[in-house]
């Protein structure tokens, strides 16, 4: 980390993790998928890994999560610190690669804030949910794919891209697309890597592909339902593009203007728009391999998220949240160059950004009064909805029933 911006980013970090701390005050979030990744860990603490397979909760869900809590042994406590360093993690990783994006002074520190108080970061680690694992091995990911295009490569360092790359996995089967995006992005520039160095870059695209058809073929052999991996079950393609869109519009504009539907269109239109200057803009910087790979691998989540059937409203901002950092990361550096060569007084620039800063700042407070007002659920067995009861437990629990 740059020894200049280190107190900075150790700063907002710490104000990230204070918030977060505030949103788990008094627990922290159980949805159903929650109770699948408990549910798993209290099989793996009592069996480990025999017979994995047979356990409904795994036919749903990768293990990787669960291996995690039965580690932690279901302490919800435990469980919320492991949050807040994800956290905490994801920020300062992120911090980096915005120093490598965003040179002005101003809009680097920008950034670094809008990331620190983000509401869609905020959200997704106040639930016992796999994304705050998820983008932090994501951010990782990233780091190291970048950091072994530029600069000096060392080989040990190149065999801990197939490592995240099979972790990612391991939380999230739709993290194959950012294994297969990125890692294909690394072979196309196989030229800077030595015959030793190939190795784990070939790896890196493999072992990802393999562990999940290793784990799928396991799932289906043991009764598991080939229809659970169906994308497009129930899909709905529009509809999924106007609540995606939505989410962008929030992020940039706040609710209760007029004609939503229309904003939410032009805020999808602005990040395309983004996305095309940035890659402009990369090639004359030298940035252009960071930049490559937040818009591919970003545009093909979003493009598997679209064919999502079945999508309910209230997880649009969380699977999103996994891009909120590339997605905000090539605004600013856009943004940041765009200002350097207009006719408008620079400063000028800067109290505009500052004022519409007060609105993803104050959208982050209400949702942290409100959630640290309301209580967020704690793990009762006895609360897991019907389904699971019937449905996840443990096989050998329900023997005993």
């Amino acid at each position: 980390m740059e020894k200049s911006t280190l107190k900075e980013d150790l700063l907002l970090a710490t104000i990230g993790v204070i918030l977060l701390a505030m949103c788990l005050w008094d627990g922290i979030g159980i949805t159903f998928d929650s109770h699948l990744y408990l549910l798993g860990s209290s099989y793996l603490s009592e069996h480990g890994f025999s017979g994995i397979f047979t356990v409904p909760a795994f036919k749903a869900k990768p293990p990787l999560l669960s291996m995690l809590y039965a580690l932690l042994q279901n302490n919800l406590s435990l469980i919320k610190l492991a949050n807040l360093f994800f956290l905490a993690g994801t920020l300062l990783i992120n911090f980096r690669l915005v120093n490598r994006l965003v040179t002005d002074t101003f809009f680097r520190r920008f950034t670094k804030a809008l990331l620190s108080i983000a509401t869609p970061f905020m959200l997704v680690h106040s639930f016992l949910w796999s994304e705050p694992f998820f983008i932090f091995i994501l951010s990782l990911y990233y780091l190291f794919s970048y950091k072994s295009l530029v600069g000096p490569k060392k080989t040990w360092a190149l065999y801990l891209l197939p490592l995240l790359g099979v972790m990612l996995i391991g939380l999230r089967h739709i993290g194959i697309v950012f294994t297969l995006v990125m890692s294909l992005y690394l072979l196309l520039h196989y030229r800077k890597f030595s015959k030793y160095q190939l190795i784990p870059v070939l790896l890196n695209m493999l072992l990802p592909v393999f562990a999940l058809l290793a784990w799928h073929r396991g799932v289906l052999m043991h009764g598991g339902n080939a229809e659970g991996y169906n994308l497009t079950g129930g899909l709905d393609l529009f509809r999924n593009f106007v609540v995606y869109a939505d989410v962008l519009r929030v992020w940039l504009l706040p609710p209760g203007l007029p004609l939503p539907e229309v904003l939410s269109v032009l805020a999808f239109i602005v990040y395309g728009i983004v996305a095309g200057l940035a890659i402009k803009q990369s090639y004359s910087s030298g940035k252009q391999h960071l930049v490559l790979l937040f818009v591919t691998s970003a545009a093909s989540y979003a493009g598997f998220m679209l064919l999502k059937g079945d999508l309910l409203i209230d997880d649009n901002e969380r699977y999103l949240a996994v891009i909120y950092a590339p997605l905000t990361l090539l605004l600013f550096y856009v943004i940041s160059n765009r200002s350097l060569n207009a006719t408008i007084d620079q400063k000028l620039i800067w109290v505009i950004c500052v004022l519409w800063f007060c609105y993803p700042l104050a959208r982050t407070a209400y949702n942290v009064n409100r959630w640290s007002q309301n209580g967020i659920n704690t793990y009762k067995p006895e609360t897991a909805p019907e389904r699971i009861l019937k449905e996840y437990q443990n096989p050998r629990q329900s023997q005993n029933l």
